[in-house]
């Protein structure tokens, strides 16, 4: 069973769950900005062969460019969340207390 598990891990790391993500990239684009999905796409698939058949070194540069922007962007995001919602935020710190009493009750 681990062995039949291993398999098909491999195969969902490798084809499914690039293709998720692509597809969600391509139909954020087009929902959003209404930019073509057959442009999106083949620009996707373009750099990341770019990405891909450049090696490792290739791939460790690209990601150190692009993970601050990954954190930043995610940061800024839940400061945004937090503050269009800013009038939610007083019951949600009241809930977060009474989860934890609870908790230590259990």
């Amino acid at each position: 069973m681990g062995i039949l598990y291993s398999v098909l891990a491999i195969f969902v790391a490798f084809c499914i769950s690039a293709i998720v993500d692509t597809n969600t990239m391509v139909v954020v684009l087009e929902e959003t900005f209404n930019f073509p999905v057959l442009i999106s796409g083949i620009v996707i698939a373009i750099v990341t062969g770019m990405v891909i058949f450049g090696g490792f070194s290739r791939i460790g540069r690209v990601s150190e460019i692009i993970a601050p922007f990954m954190a930043g962007a995610y940061i800024l995001a839940g400061v945004v969340a937090i503050i269009l919602n800013i009038n939610l935020v007083p019951n949600a710190l009241v809930e977060i207390v009474k989860g934890g009493h609870l908790t230590q009750k259990l």
